[in-house]
């Protein structure tokens, strides 16, 4: 569609069967609604977030390489069930409460 702007573009093989709304509604959607200066500016949009989501990651693998020296700790806090998702919770939950856990009074 962005690469070539104001020709129809058939969406039948992106429409999963289960969508409520018909083909047709969908194609007149689609149909037309992108002129050349939009395609521009969406491509510099989408340029910039996958800049973002590289950025991201290089960031996160750095937070990640920081957080080696305290693996056990980390994996033992991936043991809350809520907490197993996502690495990066759990090391921003570590780095709020730290590695000391005398302040706490009981477990």
């Amino acid at each position: 569609m962005l690469n070539h702007p104001g020709e129809s573009f058939d969406v039948t093989p992106f429409v999963d069967r289960r969508c409520k709304t018909s083909i047709p509604e969908i194609q007149a959607a689609v149909d037309g609604a992108i002129s050349p200066e939009q395609a521009i500016k969406l491509r510099q949009y989408l340029t910039h977030i996958d800049e973002l989501e590289a950025y991201r990651k290089l960031i996160e693998n750095a937070i990640l390489s920081l957080a080696e020296p305290f693996t056990l700790t980390l994996n033992l806090l991936r043991t809350f069930s809520s907490l197993d998702k996502s690495p990066m919770t759990v090391i921003d939950i570590f780095s709020e409460i730290g590695s000391n856990m005398s302040v706490f009074p009981t477990s």
